[in-house]
């Protein structure tokens, strides 16, 4: 019989609600046992929008919660500078971890995760939940095994608009110290996406940030080119600066055989696969999906398509099953932090080349940057 695996949750707002939405997806495999976060109101209202129970018990902190039960699974969903701590102190308790993007925002920290997540012998599975939405990974399949020869180019563009309101909101938004700005935030699920979809990682970067229509520390514009390491090129550009109601973020690569374009634009999705000729191969994969969702829960799977927290956990569940890294494993969380932070090098440093593997550098680094 298959285990069941307890969760707790710590941190819990808007991103923590889309975690209660995966576990209660999957009853007879996860069970959320404790939430962490000192708002005890907001938790409640939030538990109960999801569990008809109502006796979940709401710590302080971490620490606390794990004075009085020992989960299997840890999901943090707080601020991005507290993840360092928490993730070590999750670990350190030999709790698998689910942790949301970024790992962290410290290059030499995001290396010590990886290295205690292995001496702890724990899992780790990022929150890079664009590696989950349907298809992506039968394209990604293809191209790792060179069906589609070689990989020229890839290109990510991030145009997630927010007003000001939504940085005063929370005071922790847009800084250095807790959150950087629209490429730490917003474009690194994307930048995640398409060196995954690449099968390749960047071994040089340069980069540009701008601070152009809010009040923040951090950018509201960057833009970046990645060399990667078989020689193909990857453009990343993200910004904050257009309308919040016209939200998106686009891929498109280019290889020798194939031509692969998918995104969201104002919530709607797009898929498209063309071969050299012009030939959609769209259909082939959809006929491929349909197969793999038989193959993999049948209603229960098609009820995860468009919640890809669903799809993180149901894959997270499998990798505890059976000791494999999941899909969005802790090497995928120390190369986007180390993506990103390249690109806030190289703008720090006047645009500079800057190689991977790069010295330890935090994006505290970019304090004063704009002033």
């Amino acid at each position: 019989m298959d285990s069941t695996y307890s969760v707790a949750i710590i941190g819990c707002g808007v991103v923590a609600s889309k975690h209660m939405r995966a576990i209660t997806s999957m009853p007879r495999r996860l069970r959320l046992i404790g939430v962490a976060d000192p708002n005890t109101e907001q938790s409640r209202k939030i538990i109960n929008e999801h569990f008809k129970q109502s006796d979940i018990p709401i710590y302080n902190s971490l620490s606390e919660l794990l004075e009085h039960c020992e989960p299997d699974i840890v999901a943090i969903t707080t601020p991005s500078g507290t993840h360092f701590e928490l993730a070590r102190e999750a670990m350190t308790a030999r709790c698998n971890l689910v942790l949301e993007k970024p790992m962290t925002l410290d290059l030499s920290e995001a290396r010590a995760l990886l290295d205690l997540a292995e001496e702890k012998e724990v899992n780790l599975v990022m929150g890079h939940i664009y590696r989950y939405a349907p298809l992506l990974d039968l394209i990604q399949s293809d191209i790792a095994t060179g069906r589609f020869g070689k990989v020229f180019s890839g290109d990510v563009k991030v145009r997630w608009g927010h007003d000001q309101a939504y940085y005063d909101r929370s005071p922790w938004r847009g800084t250095w110290a807790q959150d950087g700005g629209a490429l730490m935030n917003q474009t690194i699920h994307a930048c995640d996406l398409m060196c995954w979809l690449m099968d390749d990682e960047p071994i040089a970067v340069n980069g540009q940030i701008r601070q152009l229509a809010h009040s923040i520390e951090a950018e509201d514009h960057g833009a970046a080119i990645l060399s990667m390491s078989t020689g193909a090129i990857c453009m990343i550009e993200g910004t904050t600066n257009n309308s919040p109601l016209n939200q998106g973020a686009t891929i498109h690569l280019i290889a020798e055989d194939v031509e692969v374009s998918a995104g969201i634009l104002s919530g709607k999705t797009f898929f498209d696969v063309r071969d050299r000729k012009g030939r959609s191969l769209k259909w082939e994969y959809f006929r491929r999906l349909f197969k793999q969702i038989r193959q993999t829960g049948g209603i229960s799977a098609i009820k995860r398509i468009g919640r890809p927290h669903s799809n993180l956990y149901y894959d997270f569940v499998n990798a505890l099953d059976h000791g494999t890294p999941p899909r969005a494993d802790a090497e995928s969380g120390v190369l986007s932090v180390e993506t990103m932070l390249a690109i806030y090098r190289s703008a720090l440093e006047d645009g500079r080349t800057i190689r991977l593997p790069m010295d330890d550098f935090t994006l505290s680094n970019m304090t004063g940057y704009f002033d």
